[in-house]
C-alpha cells in the first residue's frame, strides 16, 4: 500500500479502519459489524473499561472487579500468572510478590488465604534508596513461607515457567515426612 486511503481500505477489509489521531499519526479502530462506518473500541479496551482497570498505572492497579465471582482454577491461574511475572521462589523456601500497588498486593494475598487456604507474612513496605539520594516510591511485598503454606502453593497454583520448577524441586526436597 502506498497511500493512507489504501492502508484504510486494507484494514477495512480486515474489519478496522485508519482513524487520524494528531498531526502525522493514526490509530487503527475496529468497525461496526453492522456496516455502518462507526469505530467500535477494542474488546480488551471494554473489558478493562467494565472491570475499571482502564487507565490504571503501576501505582493504581487492582484486582478486576469481577474476580470474586470467578471459579477457583481462574483464580489460581490469575495469581500463578502474577507469580510467574512479579514474584519469586528462593532456595530456602519462600514465595514472594511485590507491586507498588498496595491494593493489587492485598487482593491477592487475601485471595490465596479466603480461596486456597495459604497463609502469608503480613504486607511490607520497601523503599530502595536513588544513588543520587531519597528514595523511590514504595513498593509492597509479601511472602508465602511456612511449608504447609508452600505445599498447599505448590499443588494449587500453577506458575508458568522456571519457577514452577524451582518450587517443585523445594517442596520434593522436604520429603514425603514433612
Amino acid at each position: 500500500p502506498e497511500t493512507l486511503s489504501d492502508i484504510d481500505a486494507e484494514l477495512h477489509a480486515l474489519g478496522c479502519c485508519l482513524q487520524h489521531a494528531a498531526a502525522g499519526e493514526y490509530r487503527i479502530n475496529m468497525l461496526d459489524p453492522s456496516g455502518a462506518r462507526n469505530v467500535l473500541k477494542h474488546p480488551l479496551k471494554i473489558k478493562l473499561i467494565k472491570e475499571d482497570m482502564w487507565g490504571s498505572t503501576a501505582f493504581t492497579k487492582k484486582l478486576p472487579k469481577s474476580i470474586r465471582r470467578w471459579d477457583n482454577d481462574s483464580i489460581a491461574r490469575f495469581i500463578g500468572g502474577y507469580l510467574a511475572a512479579d514474584g519469586w521462589v528462593t532456595g530456602q523456601g519462600v514465595v514472594g510478590f511485590s507491586s507498588v500497588s498496595f491494593e493489587l498486593t492485598r487482593g491477592i494475598k487475601e485471595l490465596l488465604e479466603l480461596r486456597f487456604g495459604i497463609y502469608s507474612t503480613r504486607i511490607i513496605e520497601k523503599r530502595k534508596k536513588r544513588k543520587e539520594g531519597g528514595t523511590y516510591a514504595p513498593s509492597y511485598e509479601c511472602c508465602v513461607a511456612g511449608r504447609e503454606d508452600m505445599k498447599q502453593l505448590f499443588y494449587v497454583i500453577p506458575i508458568p515457567g522456571v519457577k514452577q520448577k524451582r518450587l517443585e524441586d523445594l517442596v520434593n526436597s522436604w520429603g514425603a515426612s514433612d
